[in-house]
């Protein structure tokens, strides 16, 4: 929100920050078409690519992890044993995401909160003060909320919780519990490693200022209708390059939101909300495939798997994600003024197309007897 917000100031239009971002969702042509695909291939069962050859691998003989391969986490992870004595008890698993989850928000309202009453805007603390929950009030809290800390609390949060839960249970004791906690926390010693070196290089590609050359040469040379997909191509380019979507963003927005206002005589309608929404789009194609991402890595970590295998199985779903809104979204929408929903649609139907054709069950496929040797 103070993106944007800061943003409109400087093209000086008056608007209702909530509101731009919220028309300019339509327009996140890669986020929307992408939630669809991954729906749809979800309910077929179908994969392709790397990611078909890693499922067959491990539903036909058991290898969750290639051969060579090295997991994104330490030993202690890896190599957990459970003992046959513990019972499976979904609740386990469900209430201190819950408590994460919930905590999360709660943190995020609370610490907006103390940074509204702790600045100088007199009107917005007689508002939290008279309205606490009000939805403006809120909306705002949030946008003055540090996500980080609040992250912290509710971390904290859900660890007590899932203390409380095995110990009442009588599932671990305390010292198995301490135990197992310590040995969660040393793997994720690798994933914080890697973590500081990607935030290291985002930070070099920033002072050398490679993100702001790449979008004023684009400057003054092109139609303010290719605005929205070149500013995709450009997002999805710098994501990936410096692996974070938020710095995508922050670099991105004070930079388009002008340059297509200025490039199509003051447009306020479609070409803005589209360019608006293409820089938040964008910026997403990195968190999903970029091996420097932190939210690539940390999937990585979850799930214990090789970080580049995990790139290499993410990378053509997300290529194919991005060429179709590009092809459906960004060029039709912006150039010929089609409904940003239909063209939603049409991406849908192309993706279910693509894995009509490319798509193929785990079980099905034939993996290479070598491998199946060697299971």
């Amino acid at each position: 929100m103070g993106l944007l917000r800061d943003a409109f100031n400087s093209i000086g239009v008056e608007v209702n920050v909530y509101g731009a971002f919220l028309q300019s969702i339509p327009f996140r042509f890669y986020s929307l078409i992408m939630v669809g695909f991954v729906l749809m291939i979800c309910f077929t069962g179908k994969d392709y690519g790397p990611m078909l050859k890693a499922e067959a691998r491990a539903r036909q003989t058991g290898k969750l992890i290639a051969d060579g391969a090295i997991p994104l986490a330490s030993k202690e992870l890896t190599e957990m044993e459970i003992s046959d004595e513990i019972p499976l008890r979904m609740r386990n698993a469900i209430v201190p995401i819950l408590t994460v989850i919930a905590f999360v928000v709660i943190g995020l309202y609370v610490n907006g909160r103390g940074a509204i009453l702790a600045n100088d805007n007199t009107a917005l603390i007689e508002q939290i003060k008279d309205t606490p929950f009000a939805f403006t009030v809120i909306r705002d809290a949030l946008g003055y909320s540090n996500a980080s800390v609040a992250m912290m609390w509710a971390s904290f949060a859900g660890t007590i919780v899932a203390f409380t839960m095995v110990l009442t249970q009588k599932i671990l004791t305390f010292r198995e519990t301490m135990d197992a906690w310590v040995d969660g926390a040393k793997s994720l010693v690798i994933a914080v490693f890697v973590l500081v070196l990607a935030w290291g290089i985002g930070s070099v590609a920033k002072d050398l200022g490679t993100t702001k050359f790449l979008i004023s040469i684009l400057s003054g040379k092109i139609s303010p209708n290719v605005i929205p997909m070149v500013v995709f191509l450009l997002g999805c380019l710098i994501a990936f390059s410096t692996g974070t979507s938020w710095g995508t963003t922050a670099l991105m927005m004070p930079i388009a939101v002008p340059l297509v206002y200025e490039l199509s005589g003051g447009d306020t309608g479609v070409l803005l909300y589209a360019t608006i929404g293409a820089v938040f789009t964008g910026a997403v194609f990195g968190d999903h495939c970029s091996p420097i991402s932190d939210t690539t890595i940390m999937s990585s970590m979850a799930a214990a798997s090789d970080h580049i295998d995990h790139v290499k199985t993410q990378m053509p779903y997300a290529v194919t994600a991005a060429t179709v809104a590009v092809a459906v979204g960004y060029l039709p929408a912006a150039v010929l003024g089609i409904n940003p929903f239909i063209s939603v649609i049409a991406g849908w139907a192309i993706c279910y197309a693509i894995i009509k054709v490319k798509g193929q069950r785990p079980e099905d496929y034939v993996i290479p007897e070598k491998i199946q040797k060697q299971a």
